[in-house]
């Protein structure tokens, strides 16, 4: 036997349900303004670069706590310094690429980073051709065809490192797996930056015809 208090429980607690109900967000969708405020750090970084790039500024700099994919179907510099490096804040070896004056064609740069919630977000940059001076880039690894002129093998000062140096290098269809890149300046033609879910990054580099 029911007592007459007893109805009102139930009925209070379904009106509270129906409330809660009204402001709840069903499990498995991901809501546009938490993806803009996830996304802003990346595209604010990237605004800034391209802006200052537009703005002929003297300097520009990619960095990442990940490597990050750097693909060209050419590069070529009047110049080429090659040696080991220990990398700011990581602690690890790493190799230093130099280019005094380089032209890149089809530059492409990739990198992929683990967000909350919405999962992995790719960030591509493309570039038609690039000019750059006081290129250097800290790499991992580079695999494709390299031309070099008066190339000079030995240690390197201060650590005693065997080095590379190149008055000029001609590399085709290179990938490039970096850590940071800086140059003095970095002149830009076609730039196109895009990000999307996933991990596709660039595609491999073309051959260039000559």
């Amino acid at each position: 036997m029911l007592k007459a208090g007893s109805e009102v429980a139930p009925r209070r607690k379904a009106h509270a349900m129906a409330d809660a109900g009204q402001h709840e967000r069903p499990e498995g969708r991901t809501s546009r303004r938490r993806l803009v405020y996830a996304l802003a750090p990346t595209a604010l970084a990237a605004t800034v670069i391209l802006s200052g790039v537009g703005e002929g500024a003297l300097a520009a700099s990619f960095t990442g706590a990940n490597p990050f994919t750097i693909t060209a179907a050419r590069i070529e510099s009047d110049g080429l310094g090659i040696g080991t490096a220990v990398s700011p804040g990581r602690s690890l070896a790493t190799l230093v690429v130099r280019l005094p004056v380089a032209d890149i064609e089809e530059l492409c740069q990739s990198s992929t980073i683990e967000l909350p919630v919405i999962g992995k977000v790719t960030t591509v940059l493309r570039a038609e051709h690039v000019h750059a001076t006081d290129l250097a880039l800290e790499m991992n690894s580079i695999d494709g065809n390299i031309d070099l002129k008066q190339l000079l093998l030995g240690p390197q000062e201060p650590n005693g490192a065997i080095g590379y140096r190149a008055s000029r290098v001609v590399l085709d269809q290179v990938t490039i797996n970096a850590g940071s890149v800086a140059a003095g300046s970095f002149m830009v033609t076609g730039v196109r930056l895009d990000h999307h879910l996933g991990t596709q990054g660039c595609p491999a580099p073309t051959k260039v015809a000559r």
